[in-house]
């Protein structure tokens, strides 16, 4: 941490110094890297990600059973918001064959 005219912290990254402000810093993510440098971080963690098919098949599976697993409770959850706002969903409908009925 340094003091120009504000003060300022060094990112680890890239070097460079930033003042300690939200445009340069993301303090949810740590105060190491600036905002740029978690961006690029992420990016290229994310297409390390993508390109390797086994990590790829096993984030389908894992997404496929957790679907599963949660399916019921779901359609549970989403059937009784529908019975308690039943004014809402007609009206939804009503709206929906309106525009429908126009094309």
């Amino acid at each position: 941490m340094r003091f120009r005219e504000e003060f300022e912290l060094r990112c680890t990254m890239c070097q460079d110094w930033w003042p300690i402000t939200m445009e340069f810093w993301q303090p949810m993510n740590g105060m190491q890297r600036c905002r740029s440098c978690w961006r690029e971080y992420h990016r290229i963690k994310q297409r390390v990600y993508s390109a390797d098919e086994r990590h790829r098949l096993a984030t389908h599976y894992r997404n496929r059973i957790n679907y599963a697993e949660h399916r019921e409770a779901r359609r549970a959850a989403n059937h009784a918001w529908k019975m308690a706002n039943r004014e809402r969903v007609a009206e939804y409908n009503r709206a929906y064959r309106e525009r429908k009925r126009a094309a």
